[in-house]
C-alpha cells in the first residue's frame, strides 16, 4: 500500500495505528538484521551495518532525535550532525498529511479516528493527528453527522496544553476554522457539554480555544457577538469578554446594553450620541426598578435629573444594586440629598449606597437610624467607609457614630472592636491605661490596631506589667508593637523562634521600624530559622538572606506574592527582580535550554516585566504573542520599558511602529504606552484615529482603576514620561495634521474619548457653551488641567454660573477643580459653607495661596467662625485649605481639636509655607496635644503623618533613633532638599528603614554629602554592601 508514498514518519499517529490496527509489516530480508532499537553505540559505528541498514525505516529520527544517543554517536562520527540538521529543516517545512492518509486507510475514516483516540495512551502520538486541523476532517464529519466523533474530538483536544491550544487555532487555515465552528454550533446539544462537570484543564482550555477563535477573525456581526454575550456571560472569563467586546459594531441599542453591564465606557465618545437617544426613547413611570437597574452603567450618564425624577424609594433600591458605577460629587450630594429628605435611611441602607459616599454630609449621617450600629454585620462596612472616604467625611462618620454611641445606653465596647483603629491616637492616650488593656486584652487583642495604636498600647501594658516574650505572644494585634529593645532584650528566651514567626504572622503590614529590628537580629543570630517566618515577611527580606532560605520556603513567597501581588509592587526594584529570577530557577527548568517558553510564561505571570535584562531576552516570541491579552493587564516599570518595547517591536512580533496598521494598536491597547515615545511617534497619523486612540486611552483608565494598576502607577511609574507620551499618542487628534489645517476645535464627544487637559487652554476657550456645559462634570473632574486651562474655562462658563453668589452646593461640586481658578472677589462672594462642598474642595490640590485665602476669608466670614471655634471635623474638612489661615491664626487653633484631626490629615501633601507648617507642628507640642516633641514617642510621629516635615529644624536635628524610625516615608518625601541635608547627621540618616531611605528623592539626594549618601544607600540595601556599591 506505502510503496508509491514516501515512508510514513516513525513516531506519527499514522504509523501508530497502522502498526495496531493493521499488523503492517515490510517484506525486507534485512529485517532481522537491521534492529536498531536493540543496537549498541558500537553497532552504529559499523560502517557495514550502515550500509545494509542505511534505508530502514525510522532510522535516521531514531539516531537524530535521541539526544543521549546522539550525543555519544556525534563525538565519534562528526559528519552525523549534518544529516540531522537536515533532518530537523524536513521535519519544519513537513505539512499536515491527513488527507494522504485518508486516502490510503481501507477502514472508514471517522471509525478509525475515534478508536484511535480512544485506545491510544500516547500524548505524543494523539497531538500529532489534533495538529491535523485540516478542513478535510470537519467535512468528513459534517458530511457523516457524527457527533460521537466530533465529541470524541473535543474532549483530547482540551487535554492539550493551552500553549499548544493557541497555536494550533492561530495557524489553522481560516477554512477549517470556520467549518469546526460551524458543526459546532449545529452539534452543540448533542455534544452534551457540562461546565459544571468538566475539571479544572478542561475549563481552561475551553477558554483558551474560544478567546483565541475570536481573534483568528477580525470582524465578527453585531447580532452574533451580542447574542453570544446575553446568552453566556455568566460563564464566560474576562478574557473571553474582551475579546468579544473588542468586535462590537456601533449600534445604540446593542451598545447601551453593553455600556450598562461595564463591557464598554459610558463615559467615551459613544456615550455622546448614545445617552440622549437612549434617554429619549426611555419611559420611566412605566419602567420597574429591575428594567432601570439593568441599565446600571447609564445611570450616571443619563443626568442628574433624570435621577431625581425617580421616588425616592426606588432611587435606593436602584442604587443598593452591586456594581462599580461611579457617580460624581456633584450627582452623589444631590440623590442623598433626596433620600435624606424623603425616606427613613438606616445604617444598612447607607452602607448599600456605597457609590454614593463622595457626596456625604453631617444631615445624612445624623437622620441615620443608628440603633443598629453596634451589630458585627457593620463592621466591612464601617471599615470600608472609614478607609477610603475622604479626610472630611471621615471626621464627619467618626464623628457622628460616637456622637451615636454616646446616645447608646449598652455596653458596646465588646461589640464595635472593629471601630477602635479608627480611633484618634490623642483621644486613646486619654482613656486607655496599662491596666485597662491588659485586663481587656481578650477584646482588644483582635481588633486591626494601626502600627502607632499599637506602640502605644504596647508601651502602656509595659508601664503596667513586666510582660514575658511568651505573654507577648497573647497580646495578638498589639504585639506588633513591640519595641526593638524589649524585642533584643529577649533574643535567649525559649522560644524566640516561635516569637519571630508569630510577629511575621501578624495580620497587616508590619511597621518598617520593626521589620528592620527583626532583619538585624537574624543577621546577628544565624541559628535562628529563617524557614519559620511567614511567606509575606520573608518576601521582604534583603537579598543575601533570601540566597539562604530553604527551597521549600523559596516557594511559598512565590506562591505569596502571585496572590498579594500589590504587596510585590510595593519592594524595591532590586528585590522584584531577584524575586522574579528565583521563580525562573525554582519553577522553570526550560530556561536551561535557553528559552523562557509559554509554560514559564504562564508560570511567571505578572512577574515577567520584572526579569533581568538578560532573562527577558531569553523570551519565546511567538509564545508571548499568544499570551499579550494577559500582558496587558501587567505593571510594566519603567526600568523594564525599553527592554519590553525592544521585544514587542521584533519582527517575530509587531516590527517597526512606522509600518503598523489599526490592528496591530488595537491588539496592544494599553501595551502601546509600553513603547518609547520615540517609537510612539513613528506609528503612522492615520493609524491614530479617535476610535483607536479612544480605546487604548480607556484601556489604560479601567487598568489604572485596578487595584494592581492603581499601585503600579504610583511606585513603579514614571509619571511624567507617561504624560508625554499620551500627549504624542493624541498628536494627530488634538493639534493641527498640517500647516494648511486648522487647529480642531473639540466637541464635547472629543474630551470624552480623550480627557480635558489633553487640549489646550485656547481650544477650550473656543468650545461652544453648550458643549462646555455638557461635559461640566467631566471637565472638573480632570486634576491634571493647568491653571491656565482652568482659567479659561471658568472664563467661558461664568456666563452661565453668575451672579456667582446664588451658585448652589452642587454647581459647585460640579465645577469642581474649575472653581479654583475664580477671582479673590468671586470666592469671597460664592456661598462654599456647605460640609460637602468643604470636604470636596479641602482635597483639589490646585489651588493658589491667595485663592486658599480667600475660600477661608468666605466661609469663616459667613459662618461667623473664629479659628480658636474650628472642631476637629471642621479642620479635617478644611484639608488643604488650612492653608489659607494665616500662622498667627494657626496658632489660634485649639491644640487638642488639632490632635485629634491630624490622623485624618495625615496623608495630605499640605500646600503650606514653611512658616504654616511650623506653626501646625508647634501647636502640637502644646500640653492640651502631644506635649513638647522631645518626649514623643515614635507612636506620634507617625500618628501626624507627613505633617511631621514641618516640624523645626532645631527638633529635626534633635531627634533620637527611635523618633526617626516613627517617620512615615511620605513624610521623608516631602521635606526640601536643603532642609533635609542641614537637619540629619548622616548617623541619623543611617537609622532610616529601608522604605524611609527609598523615598528620599532624586532632589534631596542632590543635596546630601557623600558621607549621608552613603547613610542613606546603606540603609536602602539594608546592610547589603556590594548591592549598595553597584
Amino acid at each position: 500500500l506505502f510503496d508509491s508514498q514516501q515512508p510514513l514518519p516513525e513516531g506519527s499517529w499514522a504509523a501508530a495505528y497502522c502498526s495496531k490496527m493493521h499488523n503492517l509489516s515490510l517484506d525486507d530480508p534485512s529485517t532481522d538484521t537491521c534492529q536498531y532499537t536493540k543496537w549498541s553505540v558500537q553497532h552504529f559505528t559499523n560502517s557495514t551495518l550502515l550500509k545494509l541498514c542505511g534505508r530502514a525505516q525510522g532510522l535516521r529520527e531514531h539516531v537524530c532525535l535521541n539526544a543521549t544517543l546522539y550525543h555519544q554517536l556525534v563525538k565519534l562520527k562528526p559528519r552525523l550532525a549534518d544529516v540531522c540538521a537536515d533532518l530537523q529543516a524536513e521535519q519544519e517545512s513537513k505539512k499536515c498529511f491527513l488527507q494522504r492518509f485518508f486516502d490510503m486507510l481501507p477502514a472508514r475514516v471517522l471509525h478509525t479516528v475515534g478508536v484511535f483516540l480512544r485506545k491510544e495512551q500516547n500524548a505524543t502520538l494523539k497531538e500529532d493527528l489534533l495538529s491535523c486541523f485540516s478542513p478535510v476532517l470537519w467535512d468528513l464529519i459534517q458530511q457523516n453527522d457524527n457527533s460521537s466523533t466530533l465529541r470524541v474530538l473535543l474532549q483530547e483536544y482540551f487535554q492539550m496544553p493551552r500553549d499548544r491550544i493557541r497555536s494550533l487555532v492561530m495557524s489553522a487555515e481560516k477554512d477549517a476554522v470556520k467549518r469546526f465552528l460551524s458543526h459546532m454550533h449545529q452539534s452543540w446539544d448533542q455534544l452534551q457539554v457540562e461546565t459544571s462537570q468538566a475539571s479544572q484543564q478542561e475549563l481552561q482550555a475551553m477558554e483558551t480555544m474560544t478567546s483565541a477563535f475570536i481573534h483568528k477573525f477580525p470582524r465578527v456581526t453585531p447580532e452574533l457577538v451580542l447574542t453570544a454575550i446575553r446568552e453566556h456571560s455568566s460563564e464566560m472569563k474576562l478574557q473571553q469578554k474582551k475579546a468579544f467586546v473588542k468586535r462590537l459594531l456601533q449600534s445604540s441599542v446593542q451598545l447601551s446594553h453593553c455600556i450598562s453591564k461595564g463591557l464598554i465606557s459610558a463615559s467615551g465618545r459613544l456615550s455622546s450620541w448614545l445617552i440622549p437617544a437612549v434617554s429619549a426613547k426611555l419611559n420611566i413611570s412605566s419602567m420597574a426598578s429591575s428594567d432601570l437597574s439593568a441599565l446600571g452603567g447609564l445611570l450616571p450618564h443619563l443626568g442628574t435629573s433624570f435621577l431625581l425624577s425617580l421616588p425616592s424609594q426606588q432611587l435606593q433600591e436602584i442604587l443598593s444594586e452591586p456594581g462599580l458605577h461611579r457617580y460624581s460629587p456633584a450627582q452623589a450630594f444631590q440623590i442623598l440629598s433626596k433620600i435624606t429628605e424623603n425616606s427613613n435611611l438606616t445604617v444598612d441602607g447607607l452602607c448599600s449606597l456605597k457609590r454614593l459616599h463622595a457626596g456625604l454630609f453631617p444631615a445624612v449621617l445624623s437622620a441615620l437610624q443608628w440603633s443598629d450600629i453596634s451589630q458585627e454585620a457593620h463592621c466591612l462596612c464601617w471599615r470600608a467607609m472609614l478607609t477610603d472616604l475622604k479626610p472630611g467625611h471621615r471626621a464627619m462618620l467618626y464623628s457622628a457614630v460616637q456622637e451615636a454611641l454616646h446616645r447608646d445606653s449598652r455596653n458596646i465596647t465588646q461589640q464595635v472592636n472593629c471601630l477602635f483603629p479608627f480611633v484618634p491616637l490623642r483621644k486613646l492616650m486619654q482613656t486607655m491605661s496599662g491596666e485597662t488593656t491588659w485586663r481587656g486584652i481578650g477584646t482588644y487583642r483582635d481588633a486591626q490596631w494601626s502600627p502607632q495604636q499599637a506602640q502605644f498600647l504596647f508601651k502602656k501594658i509595659r508601664e503596667y506589667k513586666n510582660i514575658t516574650s511568651k505573654e507577648l505572644r497573647y497580646l495578638g494585634v498589639i504585639a506588633g508593637g513591640v519595641s526593638c529593645d524589649v524585642l533584643r532584650f529577649w533574643i535567649n528566651s525559649t522560644g524566640f523562634t516561635e516569637l519571630l514567626q508569630t510577629l511575621s504572622e501578624l495580620p497587616g503590614v508590619m511597621r518598617p521600624a520593626l521589620r528592620k529590628c527583626i532583619v538585624e537580629i537574624l543577621r546577628k543570630q544565624a541559628d535562628l530559622d529563617l524557614g519559620a517566618l511567614s511567606s509575606g515577611f520573608a518576601a521582604t527580606l534583603p537579598v543575601t538572606m533570601i540566597e539562604n532560605l530553604p527551597n521549600t520556603s523559596i516557594r511559598a513567597i512565590l506562591s505569596y506574592i502571585q496572590s498579594h501581588f500589590v504587596e510585590f509592587l510595593k519592594l524595591p526594584r532590586y528585590k522584584q527582580t531577584n524575586l522574579a529570577e528565583k521563580a525562573i530557577a525554582e519553577l522553570g527548568p526550560s530556561l536551561a535550554k535557553g528559552k523562557v517558553d509559554g509554560n514559564l510564561l504562564d508560570i511567571l505571570g505578572p512577574l515577567l516585566p520584572f526579569l533581568d535584562r538578560d532573562s527577558l531576552a531569553q523570551v519565546d516570541r511567538r509564545a508571548l504573542a499568544l499570551r499579550l491579552e494577559d500582558m496587558r493587564m501587567f505593571c510594566i516599570p519603567k526600568e523594564a520599558l525599553r527592554d519590553i518595547s525592544g521585544i514587542l517591536t521584533q519582527k517575530e512580533l509587531f516590527g517597526d511602529p512606522s509600518k503598523w496598521e489599526v490592528m496591530d494598536v488595537e491588539h496592544l491597547g494599553r501595551l502601546v504606552f509600553a513603547l518609547s515615545a520615540k517609537q510612539i511617534n513613528s506609528i503612522p497619523l492615520t493609524v491614530l484615529n479617535k476610535d483607536i486612540v479612544e480605546q487604548v486611552l480607556a484601556g489604560q483608565r479601567r487598568w489604572q482603576d485596578s487595584m494592581v494598576g492603581e499601585v503600579c502607577v504610583r511606585r513603579c511609574t514614571d509619571q511624567n514620561y507617561h504624560r508625554q507620551q499620551t500627549q504624542i499618542l493624541l498628536r494627530g487628534i488634538v493639534k493641527a495634521r498640517s500647516r494648511r489645517t486648522k487647529v480642531p476645535v473639540p466637541s464635547c464627544a472629543d474630551i470624552r474619548g480623550t480627557f480635558p487637559s489633553a487640549w489646550t487652554s485656547t481650544q477650550l476657550r473656543r468650545m461652544s457653551l453648550d458643549e462646555l456645559k455638557e461635559c461640566m462634570e467631566v471637565l472638573g473632574q480632570d486634576s491634571s488641567l493647568s491653571s491656565e486651562q482652568r482659567r479659561s474655562l471658568w472664563g467661558k462658563l461664568k456666563q452661565s454660573f453668575s451672579p456667582v453668589r446664588e451658585l448652589r452646593a452642587d454647581q459647585v461640586l460640579e465645577l469642581g477643580s474649575v472653581l479654583t481658578e475664580m477671582g479673590d472677589r468671586e470666592l469671597q462672594e460664592t456661598n462654599l459653607t456647605h460640609p460637602a462642598v468643604l470636604a470636596h474642595l479641602g482635597t483639589l490640590t490646585q489651588w493658589s495661596p491667595q485663592k486658599m485665602r480667600a475660600v477661608v476669608l468666605g466661609v469663616m466670614r459667613k459662618c461667623r467662625l473664629k479659628a480658636e471655634h474650628l472642631s476637629f471635623v471642621d479642620l479635617a474638612t478644611f484639608g488643604h485649605l488650612l492653608c489659607g489661615l494665616s500662622s498667627s491664626e494657626i496658632r489660634r487653633l485649639g491644640p487638642y481639636n488639632l490632635s485629634v484631626a491630624v490622623v485624618f490629615l495625615r496623608e495630605l501633601s499640605m500646600p503650606c509655607s514653611e512658616q504654616q507648617m511650623e506653626a501646625l507642628t508647634s501647636h502640637l507640642s502644646r500640653p492640651e496635644a502631644f506635649g513638647p516633641v522631645s518626649a514623643w514617642g515614635p507612636e506620634i510621629f507617625t500618628e501626624i503623618g507627613t505633617l511631621a516635615a514641618g516640624l523645626p529644624d532645631m527638633a529635626l536635628s534633635a531627634l533620637l533613633r527611635e523618633q526617626v524610625e516613627g517617620l512615615v516615608p511620605e513624610a521623608v518625601a516631602l521635606m526640601s532638599p536643603q532642609k533635609m541635608a542641614v537637619v540629619f547627621s548622616a548617623v541619623q540618616l543611617s537609622w532610616l528603614s529601608a522604605e524611609q531611605a527609598w523615598a528620599v528623592t532624586e532632589a534631596q539626594w542632590a543635596e546630601l554629602d557623600p558621607e549621608q549618601r552613603h547613610a542613606v544607600g546603606l540603609a536602602r540595601y539594608e546592610g547589603d554592601v556590594l548591592l549598595e556599591l553597584r
